[in-house]
């Protein structure tokens, strides 16, 4: 056992608790003028009284370090480099295949601070007077991008392993005190915020209190409450609770901000949501933008686009984004709006089986829905003259819905009302609503009924001009009758004309 004194370095006779020298004590004079002493016991103390010490060290010099008691011994199963109370300050050294075990704490004269604990490379530190430091191991010199030892700057810090990592110490915006900061382990990792926390990795920061970086290389939580899980050159901005899931360079700038993931992804607007998907952005509160290059700018404001028409050569120009402020053929623009580009079509399926379905085919404005009679049951015909007298009771107005206020929407629709659709046909399983399906049936049954009407009046006018050729053929003949009998008088009347012009003439001779 070596014992450092205030002049320095000083070879210490073995003694037992009674005074008495170990007889297998060795002195051995070293190069740099200590002395070593070896024994089969370095320090063997064997106390009868309760009050006394086994072994007591003291260093009282003004400089170097201050080691009151120091102790190292070979690799073996049963060997210690230093077995105290805990209440004494110490430096105890096991030395086993290279590894070194360190402990270094302070005298307990307040029960309400607590020791720290260092464990690994030899300039592993705790700074700044911090209590209830915790280093268990890591650290490496200096040099290299594979370097540096591990830090502690505030009380109640902790750095578990790796090395090159900071717990504590605040960080540039704002340094100061940054207690029970937590570095799991990787490298050359900072936890700057006061309970801020990075799990490993290599590169990242948890600048902002209550910040979290659970892993990955180069990323930044700078806010309060912020949390970054893994990825790649993540960040969020100092604002409240954001958050970046994962992925490669993407950016919570907003309080409340969520990127879940994905790549070059920016959610800006407080409450927005990127959920992955690739260049994509929000900048309106509560806004949502998944996909690739979606653009949510108004508040409320759902995107999602399928990356066609982004011209990748310019990947940061907005005019290549779908976006919830550009019309696009449509009116449906601002907040509390919802947007979807899906240039090979959409498709909803409403049941376990498939049968149930509804899209829009790519390039198309108008809803395919299922009907195939496969995919149908309890099929029953309808009377369709029953269909027509049905529509026909219904009374079809314009009108438009209420707003918040009560008042019109601004937008004239037309058609029945719900309650007297259901009255006339009873289908669907709402009385408030009409479904599209119905609506299109009970048109096709009205219409069908419509045509049987139409077919039944076009026979009865079919017969009436059946009649009504035979009445004019009828009549034509008569008037052909009557004017042969009409030429026929006309011939008599000439005739007897002629009569009478004789017989005046006979008189007159």
């Amino acid at each position: 056992m070596l014992g450092r004194g205030s002049t320095g370095r000083a070879g210490v006779n073995m003694v037992d608790s009674n005074g008495g020298h170990d007889s297998g004590a060795k002195e051995e004079q070293r190069s740099d003028g200590s002395v070593a002493v070896k024994s089969t016991y370095k320090v063997l103390g064997a106390l009868e009284d309760g009050e006394a010490a086994g072994v007591l060290g003291r260093n009282d010099a003004d400089g170097g370090t201050p080691i009151g008691v120091q102790g190292a011994v070979p690799n073996t199963d049963d060997g210690y480099g230093l077995a105290t109370p805990d209440a004494l300050r110490l430096l105890g050294i096991l030395d086993t295949d290279g590894t070194t075990f360190r402990v270094d704490t302070t005298v307990e004269s307040d029960p309400e601070d607590a020791a720290n604990v260092v464990v690994g490379y030899e300039e592993n530190v705790v700074e700044n007077d911090a209590v209830g430091a915790t280093i268990s191991g890591g650290g490496r010199e200096w040099g290299g991008p594979n370097a540096g030892w591990n830090r502690v700057f505030d009380d109640y810090g902790t750095v578990s392993g790796g090395f090159g990592n900071q717990a504590g110490g605040g960080y540039q915006a704002e340094p100061g005190p940054a207690p029970a900061a937590t570095v799991g382990g990787g490298r050359l990792n900072t936890a700057s915020g006061t309970k801020s926390t990075v799990g490993g990795g290599a590169y990242n920061d948890a600048e902002g209190p209550l910040s979290t970086v659970g892993g990955g290389d180069g990323n930044s939580a700078r806010g309060e409450a912020a949390t970054i899980a893994g990825g790649y050159d993540n960040a969020t901005s100092e604002v409240d609770s954001a958050t970046v899931g994962g992925g490669r360079d993407n950016r919570s700038g907003s309080d409340f901000a969520t990127v879940g993931g994905g790549q070059h992804n920016r959610a800006a607007g407080t409450h927005a949501t990127v959920p992955g998907g690739k260049r994509n952005r929000t900048s309106g509160a509560a806004s949502l933008a998944a996909g690739s290059y979606a653009q949510a700018e108004d508040d409320n404001a759902f995107v999602w686009n399928d990356g066609s028409g982004a011209d990748t050569a310019e990947p940061e120009d907005d005019a290549d984004r779908f976006s919830s402020s550009t019309a696009d053929g449509s009116g449906v623009t601002g907040s509390q709006t919802f947007h979807v580009k899906a240039t090979g079509g959409a498709r909803f399926v409403t049941d376990a089986e498939n049968n149930a379905v509804t899209y829009l085919s790519g390039g198309s404005g108008g809803w395919s829905t299922t009907s195939t009679r496969t995919a149908k049951t309890n099929v029953e015909p309808v009377d369709p003259e029953t269909m027509l007298e049905g529509v026909d009771s219904m009374e079809v107005s314009t009108w438009e819905y209420r707003d918040g206020d009560g008042d019109g929407a601004g937008v004239t629709h037309v058609g029945p009302m719900a309650e007297q659709f259901h009255e006339a046909f009873d289908v669907g399983d709402s009385e408030e609503t009409i479904n599209s399906i119905n609506a299109d049936g009970v048109a096709f049954g009205a219409i069908k009924g419509l045509s049987a009407s139409v077919d039944e009046t076009d026979e009865r006018v079919d017969r009436q001009a059946d009649r009504l050729d035979r009445l004019e053929a009828e009549n034509e003949a008569l008037r052909t009758e009557l004017q042969e009998r009409d030429d026929r008088i006309d011939d008599l009347e000439a005739r007897l004309a002629s009569v009478e012009q004789r017989l005046d003439a006979g008189v007159s001779d």
